[in-house]
């Protein structure tokens, strides 16, 4: 063989080893517009599930230029600072997790939308969950995601000032839970949820004193639902909850210091089970006017300043199959009491 073919061939071998991947990356190029053939980024495959321990291996990942994750995203460890360099990823299917990091901001985030697994086990849920990152600020990063999630937990992230971030998401099936989060102010970043939850926990937000970002929210309903509002101590009122029509479940409204009345729940009209205590603040249930139905029992009980009881009156006149315990507030009726109209001192 001439030593010219013999040099195009050994040229052509190489080309194609240089070419070929790892077994977790898949490349191609797709149009960026549909129509323009010189604009054609690499849709970059990472099959499997990622998970990026130090800032070391999230940089190395990062360098990589993923566009696409397979089976989910988990950001966790102490010397974790920065997201930088993972804006090339837009699709990730699978769960989005940050726990226990030193994060300011995750805006290396920002171009993410997350998808279900193609291949989800039998009632697996897709979740974001964001948890104790002590340093972190806001979730802007995750402006990307619209599409349906089903649980979203933010929980003990002590800086974090607002969740604006996910104001571009308007379907969570299951569970909200909103917890631990001493900065955090209001719930603005969730005015798009139009759709009923099963679950609600808002839990031990010392700053928090508005829930307005709520008022879209028509229901918490499903198997085992519940609404739970606890240890939130700068919050006067839960205006801002007025479409709230149902809760199929149990209402927890407990250990709020400051919490003055209830206003906010004036369209509820049924629920399971009604549990309000420790609001050593809360002067009178105005807010359940329009409760006409519990399926189990109330108690209500240890709420140093209550004495008005008249947002019962509708219900104690229209069902009379529920237990009732009050005891310990600043008066305290009987079922009796109240069906005879001595609602209040």
């Amino acid at each position: 063989m001439r030593p010219t073919k013999i040099l195009l061939l050994l040229i052509f071998i190489f080309s194609q080893i240089s070419c070929s991947t790892d077994g977790n990356e898949n490349s191609n190029s797709g149009n960026a517009t549909g129509n323009e053939p010189g604009n054609s980024p690499v849709v970059k495959v990472y099959n499997g599930f990622v998970e990026l321990k130090t800032q070391a291996e999230l940089n190395n990942f990062a360098s990589k230029k993923y566009t696409t994750i397979t089976e989910g995203l988990l950001i966790s460890g102490n010397d974790i600072i920065s997201t930088s360099g993972l804006e090339s990823l837009t699709k990730v299917y699978g769960n989005l997790l940050i726990w226990n990091t030193r994060l300011t901001d995750i805006d290396g985030l920002k171009n993410i939308n997350i998808y279900s697994l193609a291949f989800p086990q039998p009632n697996e849920i897709l979740k974001i969950s964001v948890l104790n990152n002590e340093l972190l600020q806001n979730l802007d990063g995750f402006q990307g995601i619209s599409n349906a999630v089903g649980d979203i937990d933010i929980n003990y992230n002590t800086a974090l000032e607002n969740i604006d971030g996910l104001s571009n998401l308007s379907n969570i099936s299951n569970a909200l839970e909103i917890m631990g989060s001493d900065s955090l102010t209001n719930l603005d970043g969730l005015s798009g949820i139009t759709n009923p939850v099963r679950k609600l926990f808002i839990w031990d937000n010392d700053a928090l004193t508005d829930v307005s970002g709520l008022s879209n929210l028509p229901k918490i309903t499903g198997p085992n639902s519940d609404f739970s509002f606890q240890n939130n101590d700068a919050i006067s009122s839960l205006n801002g909850l007025t479409n709230l029509t149902k809760i199929d479940g149990q209402i927890f409204i407990n250990n709020n210091a400051l919490l003055q009345n209830i206003d906010g729940l004036s369209n509820l009209e049924n629920c399971d089970k009604l549990i309000i205590s420790n609001n050593p603040m809360l002067t009178n249930l105005q807010g359940l006017d329009k409760l006409k139905y519990i399926n189990f029992n109330i108690i209500i009980s240890y709420n140093n300043s209550l004495a008005n009881f008249c947002g019962l009156n509708t219900l104690v006149t229209t069902d009379s199959y529920f237990e009732i315990s009050i005891d310990f507030n600043l008066y305290n009726p009987t079922l009796v009491d109240l069906q005879n109209g001595n609602c209040s001192l």
